[in-house]
């Protein structure tokens, strides 16, 4: 299964990589609004805000793909505990019968819950991030549209 703290890991380098592009914008401003206004510092900085906000949106996306392949892992787990339990019952047994194998149907549906709740999570963090970082890199381009 992918890794939830490799997600999280990713996470924390996009959020790193987003403060950088929130403090460029700082820098826009301060160059743009100072006196004299500074045009080119403002524009290589935007140049720079742009960079950092890019590689948050790329790890927010590589944290909603790889939750992705996660959802499908645990689709196939429910999937494998569903047809234990129908083989079980084909056999016209039940899994009171068979306590090891009841055992495991619920394990894997704790974990697939457990799981479940730990991907949307991450999954909600990665599209927070992803989109704050689409924000923080607009706003230095509109800065620099209304006063360069």
């Amino acid at each position: 299964m992918v890794s939830l703290d490799g997600a999280r890991k990713q996470l924390q380098a996009g959020n790193v990589a987003l403060g950088q592009a929130r403090a460029t914008i700082t820098a826009i401003r301060t160059a743009v609004y100072g006196s004299p206004r500074n045009c080119p510092a403002a524009l290589a900085q935007n140049g720079i805000g742009r960079t950092k906000a890019g590689v948050a949106v790329n790890s927010a996306n590589a944290v909603i793909n790889a939750l992705v392949s996660r959802r499908a892992q645990l689709a196939a787990l429910a999937q494998a505990a569903t047809t234990v339990e129908r083989a079980v019952t084909a056999q016209r047994s039940t899994l009171a019968s068979m306590p090891n194998v009841q055992a495991a149907v619920a394990s894997a549906r704790s974990t697939i819950a457990a799981e479940t709740a730990a991907t949307d999570k991450a999954t909600q963090s990665a599209v927070s991030l992803r989109d704050n970082a689409i924000q923080v890199s607009a706003n230095g381009a509109q800065i620099l549209s209304k006063t360069c």
